[in-house]
């Protein structure tokens, strides 16, 4: 029998000593002289914690790309009857912004919860403001709470969504629409009934002089709904950014993407590193700033893409060694230890060919990805995520040698 390659011998190891493997990951080609990384690794083991303290976090090498994103998610709690929620067609007398048709590609990520006392319809609407027809496409998921209920970890709507973008198999397939100027069509909807959340992510292709609306009704009807768009806003529970707050996102952002690589020379054990993966130094200067400015924001809603929310990461790590075999842990991690919420992070995770669902507490922040075996010659490991909803600022990406 010939020799099995490095990423076979991996694998096999991983089995014999009953670690979690990360399959599919590919040898890395030789590194010329010079380009490999290995400083700021940390000698010793992790904080019993698990979580990397923030003056010790490294950027990922990379930069927010793609296509903007067009955003609702202010206000979040919806508490009127009809109107919209999120427009980028025109300035509003209370609400501010103004226009920016959208043209060519954009991402669009939207999550509300209504607690209007009745039930509700939300329509994402599309229209047309320039002069000649538009042939688009668009793509994506859309999930309420009770057609995905929210009870822990790998649940929701939020996860639903992600889960289907990172599977390829999206609720709705790519669509082709024709819009005539000054027409409008709708692209999703969901009944809410009282007390009930929606979350959706779609990209949009082929868009010329395109707005879009999210806009709350009580009838459900298309016509009720284009006619409220082109009224006034729906009561709900803003959050204007503050001199203590975030703010909520609503607008039109830069980037709905981060594309990363990183080359890495693994140390001797113990030792560990960490990269800030959704990070903001907003609060904190001495965090990685990991978040996409404003095209366009409402004047009362986020500036920056604080939670990142429904934004594709993609991280390609490249590990070698000094010539000797090592293993290394690849754990994702929350750094919101005083997070008050049931959760501060609950969706999948791409690493190779494998999914794996994390969930990740105030009290449990660390949750392992894969323990893999990094031969001399290296190996390239490829991860992938979209940020789902309900979740803290604050992940990180940490590898330990062990």
């Amino acid at each position: 029998m010939g020799s099995l390659p490095h990423h076979r011998v991996a694998a096999l190891l991983a089995a014999l000593l009953g670690l979690a493997s990360c399959p599919a990951v590919a040898d890395a080609d030789p590194a010329p002289d010079g380009t490999s990384r290995s400083t700021g690794w940390s000698a010793g083991t992790l904080p019993s914690s698990g979580v990397v303290p923030d003056g010790e976090l490294r950027p990922l090498f990379g930069a927010a790309a793609g296509p903007p994103i067009w955003k609702s998610n202010n206000p979040e709690i919806l508490r009127g009857a009809t109107g919209w929620l999120m427009q980028n067609a025109r300035p509003d007398p209370g609400r501010g912004g103004h226009a920016l048709p959208l043209t060519g590609a954009a991402a669009v990520y939207l999550f509300h919860i209504n607690k209007s006392g009745a039930p509700r319809t939300l329509h994402l609407l599309m229209s047309n403001a320039g002069q000649g027809p538009m042939a688009a496409s668009y793509r994506g998921s859309l999930y309420t709470n009770a057609e995905r209920p929210l009870h822990g970890e790998g649940s929701g709507p939020g996860y639903a969504v992600a889960q289907d973008w990172l599977a390829g198999s999206l609720r709705t397939p790519t669509t082709s629409v024709q819009v005539s100027p000054r027409r409008v069509v709708e692209l999703a909807r969901a009944s809410l009934p009282d007390g009930a959340m929606v979350d959706g992510r779609f990209e949009l292709d082929g868009l010329r002089s395109a707005n879009l609306y999210t806009v709350a009704t009580t009838s459900g009807r298309l016509e009720d709904a284009i006619n409220a768009s082109q009224t006034g806003p729906v009561d709900g529970e803003i959050h204007a950014p503050g001199a203590a707050a975030y703010g909520r996102e609503a607008g039109v952002y830069a980037g709905s993407r981060h594309l990363a690589s990183e080359l890495l020379t693994v140390p001797p054990a113990p030792a560990y590193l960490g990269y800030a993966l959704n990070t903001t130094s907003r609060f904190n200067p001495s965090l990685p700033d990991c978040t996409a400015p404003a095209l366009m924001a409402l004047g009362d809603s986020a500036p920056r893409t604080w939670g990142n929310y429904g934004h594709l990461c993609e991280v390609k790590l490249r590990l070698v060694s000094d010539g000797q075999p090592r293993r290394v842990r690849l754990s994702l991690v929350s750094s919101a230890l005083g997070a008050s919420t049931s959760f501060t992070f609950n969706g999948p995770v791409r690493v190779g060919d494998r999914t794996i669902p994390v969930y990740t507490t105030a009290q449990k922040p660390s949750c392992e990805l894969c323990t893999l075996e990094v031969p001399p010659r290296g190996i390239e490991v490829p991860l992938r995520l979209y940020i789902p909803g309900l979740i803290t600022v604050g992940q990180q990406l940490v590898l330990e040698s062990l």
